[in-house]
């Protein structure tokens, strides 16, 4: 019962802000429709871009329109075309997708499978080999532990880093707070996730060469007006530029910065709750022992974009174990399954096959939405009586 009682403070913690953010957001909508909805530079979403840029510990900060977006133009403004791109197959399809479109090739690299994040010993044989151009590193399900010796290693190789922070909605003002010229930070503000503007992403940068470059990506017929109001004139690298832009009008939804900034002002407070869920979840299987795999020693700020417990096990009969015992209580998971075997533009099919297969054989995701909603609640309530009886 111990756990069912930590389980039910977690619970209506989250469901009472969860009902202050949707009227704040009902709020906020009423007063944009009624003061902003005619104005195209929306002062909400400028509002939105300064946050995230404090967020970040970075100088600048562009919305897009969804997170496969900022990853593309990331790789725009990074000046890559036709360049060799590493990446770990532990990423949905949207952060290698940009690599396809934009005419460059997919370099997968191996996966430390303690950590289910891209290997320190694959990203240095990669850059020292001159094997990849540049390096997009996704943090796996609010996991990021080894980002500060990618970091160095692309660094003092000189490799551009991109960084798929989809999966990481937290205060990364912890994990950050570097200035490191060669990195790019990209967002994904989907309506699953943690920060949501229903459909939505942005960058984060220290560069103002890459964000110079990103606002000319995006900004159809705005370019020169958003570079002023930056703070960029008279920039080296606008004598370079159309005024008019790029051509591609891809900017965020205005009325979804109104949706994000009041996730943004929750975000603290439940990545808080999703800790104690998280370690709640720990203890819970080892009563049953069941000890995950996923050394996550970020998981104190944990957070996970899209919301959910990942749980890794070394072997079938645990997964088999682990989900008779999660059926017994009502809890909802699922698996996935990750088929790459028609991509494009990827080096080594048989390498990112046999590892997204590998990879997600052996994990179990547990939705937080599900498991704090109403009827997960009374589900849960449900299997615990009749245990009782």
């Amino acid at each position: 019962m111990i756990y069912f009682t930590k389980y039910l403070f977690i619970f209506f913690c989250w469901n009472f802000i969860d009902i202050i953010k949707k009227l704040m957001k009902l709020f906020s909508v009423f007063i944009f429709i009624i003061k902003d909805s005619k104005n195209i530079n929306s002062k909400n979403t400028s509002i939105f871009e300064k946050r995230l840029a404090k967020l970040s510990s970075k100088k600048y900060a562009l919305t897009t329109c969804n997170g496969t977006l900022s990853i593309q133009t990331a790789i725009y403004a990074n000046n890559l075309f036709k360049k060799n791109i590493g990446c770990a197959i532990n990423m949905i399809p949207s952060s290698y997708y940009p690599i396809k479109v934009t005419g460059n090739n997919i370099m997968p690299l191996e996966i430390d499978n303690q950590t289910l994040l891209i290997s320190n010993e694959s990203v240095e044989k990669a850059c020292k080999n001159k094997k990849i151009d540049a390096l997009i590193y996704c943090d796996f399900y609010g996991n990021y532990e080894n980002i500060n010796d990618v970091r160095n290693i692309c660094s003092f190789y000189q490799i551009p880093l991109i960084r798929d922070c989809s999966h990481s909605h937290h205060n990364v003002k912890f994990k950050e707070g570097v200035t490191n010229i060669n990195e790019t930070i990209c967002y994904s503000f989907q309506s699953s996730k943690g920060i949501s503007t229903f459909e939505g992403g942005a960058i984060c940068t220290d560069n103002e060469e890459i964000f110079t470059k990103s606002l000319f990506y995006l900004c159809q017929n705005k370019f020169l007006n958003k570079c002023e109001s930056n703070k960029i004139k008279n920039n080296k690298y606008l004598e370079k530029f159309d005024q008019n832009g790029y051509g591609i009008k891809g900017r965020i939804n205005p009325l979804g910065s109104c949706i994000g900034l009041v996730d943004l002002r929750f975000i603290e407070i439940q990545n808080k709750l999703i800790n104690y869920l998280y370690q709640l979840s720990e203890i819970f299987l080892e009563k049953h022992s069941l000890n995950t795999e996923l050394n996550n020693k970020n998981y104190k700020y944990f957070s996970n974009g899209c919301k959910n417990i990942v749980l890794k096990f070394n072997n079938i009969d645990k997964i088999y174990k682990a989900t008779k015992i999660m059926r017994n209580y009502g809890i909802q998971f699922y698996k996935r399954n990750y088929n790459l075997d028609l991509i494009s533009n990827i080096s080594d099919n048989t390498l990112a096959t046999k590892q997204a297969k590998q990879l997600f054989d052996e994990i179990i995701f547990i939705n937080i939405d599900s498991l704090l909603s109403y009827r997960g609640f009374l589900n849960l309530l449900f299997k615990i009586i009749s245990k009782i009886k």
